[in-house]
């Protein structure tokens, strides 16, 4: 078989369409992907702009380092030497991507030309180097951005069969189905083996949702979900995936090493209420608990990432559930508030951070190291 040797062909800016060159810091759109120069952006240079060139989307820019390696077109993130990729067999494509990433994309073929790549699994040791060939594939490939821990992703899609556990489990909601609110927070094809399933109180109030849309309504059209309340929705007011808990969730999935489209997500109670007695919380919260536990049959987390860790709070329901005695905290760095885990054995830990809402999550990295770290071990 022919070497493959990767030369050095640097993504380009959106915005002006130069190299981008490493190291350096670049902007990265948090709706579609696209690269861009920090000065471009900042306009520190004659392209100025703050709407990205390829969507059209204000102020959704990440700040991050990119240290002049290939950049995985399906992550957007580098391919540092050492990792393992798949070789695009186009020839006029010469695209990688990470190993673990051509097995979570939906078509396993290059995002580039769609073509299916059919070659070995091969080793990325830097520009101009040979695409080495390896016999074997190691078992944790995916690394967390940021905090430098490897992590793996199980990749499947939804099935049929899926598709109907959550069925009929939605149809045991029998009195709350004609409630305003709605099941998923996540895309249908969020709903698939994953490290991750992240837990909320409830819906939020979305401007761009259907008035009057009930918990049934969402459920007849749950094939065709396709969006991402933290992503595509407008709340509060806020344009599109711009509210600050919005933000900081998105934020945070980046920062573990995780897709935000790919994580499936949910609210404890599926419809929206003021008020409720700690009594009625973990009523409503038990009698929504069965489509909860088909989605993670489905799932198979590895973690179960709640926010709200109060007594009435997906974390505390969970919590009592289990009869959990054992629970380890970190200082979340504000006020008198904590981060909080258990483990339910032979199952999943449970991490309930306060409300991201108003708690500033992205000031507080270390948090993000503290979950990740939980994820990498079998005890709390």
């Amino acid at each position: 078989m022919a070497t493959l040797t990767l030369m050095k062909n640097a993504p380009c800016c959106a915005l002006c369409e130069r190299p981008l060159e490493g190291p350096s810091m670049l902007y990265e759109c948090d709706r579609c992907d696209s690269l861009l120069h920090e000065k471009c952006l900042e306009g520190l240079g004659p392209y100025y702009s703050r709407a990205c060139p390829s969507c059209g989307t204000e102020n959704h820019f990440i700040r991050r380092e990119y240290e002049g390696y290939p950049i995985c077109k399906y992550c957007n993130r580098d391919i540092k030497p050492g990792e393992q990729v798949k070789h695009c067999d186009c020839r006029g494509c010469d695209r990688v991507l990470h190993l673990e990433c051509w097995r979570y994309g939906r078509s396993r073929g290059c995002p580039i030309c769609g073509a299916l790549s059919k070659d070995l699994i091969r080793r990325f040791d830097g520009w101009g180097m040979p695409l080495a060939q390896i016999d074997r594939e190691s078992s944790v490939c995916e690394k967390a951005q940021g905090i430098g821990t490897s992590i793996k992703l199980i990749n499947d899609e939804p099935s049929e069969a899926h598709l109907r556990i959550m069925t009929e489990s939605i149809r045991k909601l029998s009195e709350l189905l004609d409630k305003p609110g709605h099941i998923l927070s996540s895309s249908i094809r969020s709903i698939k083996p994953g490290l991750v399933y992240l837990l909320g109180q409830q819906p939020q109030a979305a401007s761009d949702r259907p008035a009057g849309e009930t918990i049934r309504d969402h459920a007849s059209c749950l094939r065709e979900r396709t969006s991402n309340d933290y992503i595509d929705r407008k709340w509060l007011g806020y344009k599109k995936g711009g509210s600050p808990l919005q933000k900081r969730v998105i934020w945070m999935l980046r920062q573990m090493g995780l897709k935000p489209r790919n994580v499936a997500a949910s609210n404890l109670i599926f419809f929206r209420f003021q008020r409720l007695s700690q009594r009625d919380y973990f009523s409503f919260a038990e009698k929504c608990w069965p489509v909860h536990e088909s989605i993670l049959s489905i799932v198979q987390p590895k973690m179960v990432l709640t926010y709200g860790n109060a007594a009435c709070s997906p974390y505390a329901f969970l919590r009592r559930r289990a009869d959990a005695r054992e629970e380890s905290r970190l200082d979340a760095g504000h006020a008198k508030w904590s981060c909080k885990a258990f483990t339910i054995p032979g199952q999943f830990k449970v991490v309930g951070l306060p409300h991201i809402g108003s708690y500033s999550i992205d000031e507080h990295p270390e948090v993000i190291g503290w979950i990740i770290k939980l994820l990498e071990f079998d005890t709390v």
